[in-house]
């Protein structure tokens, strides 16, 4: 029973990260060790998430579960995309500003959907990793087991 307690929990954390098919009383069975092993595998790293999204159509936060941030970063290519198509198209015929709207709309647009795609994760990874602790059943993270970052900028005063 334990193992296919395991391998069900296993198979739902892979499918759609932190699910709640399961109940809290199913994760029971398995050790603190061998939660926290699970909760160390499919933790989401914002970092990585925003370098992936980098790329066009956010595999970062597709690949994470963060199905709403990638859908508009993906929208946000797509019509840059078009814009771009449109002003390449356009410039044969109409002259010169259809060019530099295309392409001027296509870049905006290109540069929001890297905006979108570098913020999110920084929103989305923590409350994924908060979600996923509660769904496994383990304990909040404490000081001792949170990392402290470290900062970008550091200046101090001195009179």
């Amino acid at each position: 029973m334990k193992k296919i307690t395991s391998l069900l929990l296993s198979i739902s954390l892979w499918l759609g990260g932190a699910t709640h098919v399961l109940a809290h009383a199913s994760y029971e069975p398995l050790s603190e060790s061998a939660r926290e092993a699970l909760y160390i595998e499919k933790r989401v790293d914002a970092s990585a998430m925003a370098f992936a999204n980098l790329l066009p159509f956010a595999p970062g936060s597709f690949s994470a579960g963060d199905w709403v941030s990638g859908s508009f970063v993906s929208a946000f290519d797509a019509a840059a995309l078009a814009l771009l198509a449109y002003g390449a198209v356009e410039a044969g015929s109409t002259g010169g500003w259809s060019l530099v709207f295309g392409v001027g709309s296509g870049t905006l647009a290109y540069v929001g959907g890297r905006l979108i795609g570098l913020t999110t994760p920084w929103f989305y990874a923590p409350d994924h990793n908060a979600r996923l602790r509660d769904e496994l059943g383990l304990s909040p993270m404490n000081a001792a087991h949170r990392e402290i970052p470290q900062p970008l900028l550091s200046y101090s005063f001195a009179f």
